[in-house]
């Protein structure tokens, strides 16, 4: 079964004097790379592509390598699983950029926030009323109750 996988591994409880976590990560990306599946990392994710079974066992390498030096780790994971599927890591941005180039022109970026969607500040959410409420207890509609009144 192919799966596109996009994961971090954050160790917790074990951060350099400055709070960063990028010795660590690192280490992760040389599991990831040494793997010889198909992957990318970017400032937030490392995606990796392959068999579930492959793909879950170098996340799980991941995970463990940083547990060597850290109580806990942090594990995010957002999985495509397509069966038959192959190519996705560069195939999927080669779409939505084909969709670019095609669709409306180039437009510079401040005629695109001059856009009316962009600057109408969103309306207020309200809770529906649903029968009678009772007046000690809050909602969405009318905030928290208002304090007693007298000493």
């Amino acid at each position: 079964m192919s799966v596109l996988a996009a994961f971090s591994v954050t160790p917790l409880g074990a951060e350099s004097g400055d709070g960063s976590v990028g010795a660590a990560v690192a280490e992760a990306v040389r599991i990831v790379r040494a793997s010889g599946l198909p992957n990318e990392t970017n400032a937030m994710f490392t995606n990796l592509e392959g068999e579930w079974d492959e793909v879950m066992a170098v996340v799980k390498a991941c995970v463990e390598r940083l547990a060597e030096s850290a109580p806990r780790v942090s594990v995010v994971v957002k999985l495509d699983v397509r069966p038959g599927a192959g190519g996705a890591i560069r195939s999927k941005v080669a779409s939505v950029e084909r969709h670019l180039d095609t669709s409306s022109p180039a437009r510079p970026p401040e005629q695109l926030l001059a856009e009316p969607a962009l600057q109408a500040p969103a309306p207020a959410l309200r809770a529906p009323e649903v029968g009678p409420q009772d007046p000690e207890r809050p909602t969405l509609a009318s905030g928290p109750p208002a304090p007693p009144e007298g000493p």
